[in-house]
């Protein structure tokens, strides 16, 4: 059996103060969970990573980062490279977040470098995946979904390398609908699941961890 994973993206919410004040709740109140039954992670702005970290260096809850780039160094003002994360005890990257694929633009092509470039430097990616609202109302849910999947994977995720379950494959997939389709009327209970359905049928339950 899977063991669940829980992830809170903090996104650009949070000070200073009330970022370790949080931290320090939910490992409080995960301390029974987090690690045995649970994995639980924390994805706080960039700004206050490190603090968040050092807060619970004691606790089994990893700290990820909601964006990196895929290049290691150079310059690229305002980017993030996948050993400054580590450097600061990052286990976890996410990936085409939906509101960094629809607010600030990045295709499924931006993203795949995005992936592949956390894999390489020793992260765990979270694929995130989901349709807006006018393509979950135009019954585009699957196509978008697959096409996300299938672009954001290829090629360092090859099948040979998941059926091996080799280290180095490992990826995180998550449903991350756009705000306006989670606020509409249409998002109802069915909707996780069916995006779940989606994924399961993509990757077999003889390729999970």
């Amino acid at each position: 059996m899977r063991k669940p994973f829980v992830a809170g993206n903090w996104k650009m919410n949070t000070d200073s103060h009330s970022s370790a004040e949080l931290v320090k709740a939910v490992a409080a109140d995960s301390l029974a969970l987090a690690g045995s039954s649970v994995d639980v992670a924390v994805f706080p702005p960039f700004v206050y990573l490190q603090a968040v970290a050092g807060a619970i260096s004691s606790s089994s809850i990893a700290v990820g980062a909601q964006d990196i780039y895929f290049e290691q160094k150079g310059a690229f003002t305002g980017e993030i490279s996948t050993s400054m994360l580590k450097d600061i005890g990052c286990a976890y990257a996410l990936c085409g977040h939906s509101e960094r694929r629809h607010v600030i633009g990045e295709q499924d092509e931006l993203v795949n470098k995005k992936v592949t470039a956390t894999i390489s430097g020793g992260l765990l990616p979270i694929l995130c995946v989901g349709e807006l609202l006018e393509e979950r109302e135009a019954n585009k849910t699957v196509e978008v979904v697959t096409r996300q999947v299938k672009k954001g994977l290829a090629p360092q995720v090859s099948a040979s390398s998941l059926a091996e379950k080799r280290p180095s494959s490992r990826v995180v997939l998550a449903s991350a609908l756009c705000q306006r389709a989670i606020s509409s009327a249409d998002f109802g209970p069915g909707s996780g699941p069916e995006t779940f359905a989606i994924l399961s049928a993509m990757v077999p339950p003889s390729l999970w961890p």
